[in-house]
């Protein structure tokens, strides 16, 4: 089976979903897409990177909430 499609089935009939992946990775492109922001409850990922505004601003018109852990 496709990960990818397993993932983004997975994401739809869970009750609660949560992605966490590092800064550097948010806003870059990718050969994948398994779900979009609005499919996520929460986000969880470091202070290492900015999160690009674009990110934020579109963060802001779902229920996703952004959570940053700080490493230092």
């Amino acid at each position: 089976l496709d990960e990818c499609y397993v993932s983004e089935r997975l994401i739809k009939r869970a009750s609660r979903s949560v992605l966490i992946a590092e800064s550097e990775k948010i806003g870059k492109g990718s050969l994948y897409l398994f779900g979009n922001l609005a499919d996520f409850d929460s986000i969880i990922t470091d202070d290492r990177h900015r999160i690009p505004s674009s990110i934020e601003e579109a963060l802001r018109t779902t229920t996703c909430k952004l959570h940053i852990a700080k490493l230092n």
